[in-house]
């Protein structure tokens, strides 16, 4: 008990040797300690906020109150990468990496680009197989992911399969509908790709279904594709009024020598 007694003494003699703190040194104290404490996000390491994702600070009334660190910005981009699809790809298909030798390609590269820079229509790349309009379309899908909007790839091939599968499973269908409608830019490559017309014919009342989702909301579309829009008048007129309505064009003429994939 006695020595139980001296160890609370001797606590209290050295409270007692701790300095009196103002409430505004008190609240700065509190501000440290906070800002001190290390927590525990992935994916990148932040040094500014040790990974808590949000700072500290004090207001007028020195409460603490706290804003999101500048690194959830990079957290959310590297998380809509990982979600894009375009994750495999992305490092290699740029800008700078498109090789623009020819007219035809400095002009589609240019185009791409001044489209990246201000996307605020959508975008409908069409014509010769081989081109690099995979590769345009994801370096801008890149630069748009870097300024922290969420971008979602669909192979066109691989989302008609999964419409037609999910067709007459309500649920499963309008799902997909409803994730093609929210997400914020939305690229859709080859689109109506198909191995012969008639298949092409068979896919129309899909595409219309996605196209027709995507000009009723506010976000940005990238289409690339082997048929001009003039093909696609010739298929479905409401489909092509759409697109023709909301996009910007880069049509690369179809020409021998411009397949590069066969060089």
């Amino acid at each position: 008990m006695e020595q139980a007694m001296q160890a609370i003494q001797g606590l209290f003699e050295e409270a007692n040797k701790l300095p009196v703190l103002s409430p505004d040194e008190f609240a700065q104290w509190r501000l440290e300690i906070e800002n001190k404490a290390v927590g525990n996000l992935t994916g990148y390491d932040c040094p500014e906020c040790k990974n808590r994702g949000h700072i500290a600070y004090l207001n007028e009334n020195k409460d603490i109150v706290s804003r999101l660190c500048k690194c959830m910005k990079i957290r959310c981009n590297l998380q809509y990468i990982e979600e894009s699809g375009l994750k495999d790809i992305i490092q290699k298909c740029t800008f700078d990496r498109y090789n623009a030798a020819e007219d035809w390609q400095k002009y589609a590269k240019q185009q791409a680009m001044q489209f990246a820079d201000n996307p605020e229509t959508w975008l409908y790349m069409a014509g010769q197989s081989g081109a690099g309009k995979t590769h345009l379309c994801t370096a801008i899908c890149s630069k748009i992911l870097n300024s922290g909007r969420q971008v979602k790839y669909y192979l066109w091939r691989d989302l008609f399969h999964t419409m037609e599968q999910r067709r007459f499973r309500e649920d499963g269908y309008f799902e997909l509908l409803d994730e093609i409608k929210r997400t914020d830019v939305v690229y859709i490559d080859d689109f109506l790709k198909a191995p012969d017309r008639s298949k092409i014919i068979g896919m129309i009342d899909s595409a219309f279904e996605i196209i027709n989702a995507r000009y009723n909301t506010d976000g940005i579309t990238i289409l690339s594709s082997e048929l001009y829009i003039s093909d696609i008048y010739a298929l479905d007129e409401a489909t092509a009024g759409r697109i023709q309505e909301k996009s910007k064009f880069i049509q690369i003429k179809k020409e021998s020598g411009r397949n590069y994939r066969l060089r």
